[in-house]
């Protein structure tokens, strides 16, 4: 059965300037270091998932992998705080409404950006 989300994995070009974004730029905590060089990982608590970043990836447009969704209780101050923190936007803060296929709606406030290595976050609230 499954429960949720574990961890988002990715490999990046550049570890040390991925590991500074999340740890400095968007206050997230490691809790798990492992290996040196190209052998390096961490993993980052959210909520109850978390990300796992490994050293020796390749530069891509939008990093490892294609975008991950981070559960935000603030869209627009999570949002700013990683442009200060050398993101780029990618869609700025709006409301959305999904309509679904089984009736109701999602409720949503979300933004986008890309962090300093490239991989796509969205920030995302739902109502």
């Amino acid at each position: 059965m499954i429960t949720g989300m574990h961890h988002a994995a990715m490999r990046t070009y550049d570890f040390d300037k991925a590991v500074r974004f999340y740890e400095e730029g968007l206050g997230l905590k490691p809790c798990f270091k492992s290996g040196e060089g190209d052998k390096r990982m961490i993993l980052f608590p959210v909520g109850t998932s978390y990300i796992e970043i490994f050293a020796d990836g390749a530069e891509k447009p939008h990093g490892a992998i294609e975008h991950f969704a981070l559960s935000s209780d603030d869209v627009d101050s999570d949002f700013a705080k990683a442009i200060a923190a050398g993101a780029t936007e990618e869609r700025s803060p709006v409301d959305i409404k999904v309509p679904g296929t089984f009736g109701g709606e999602l409720d949503l406030r979300v933004a986008f950006v890309i962090s300093p290595t490239g991989e796509m976050i969205e920030f995302f609230m739902q109502r």
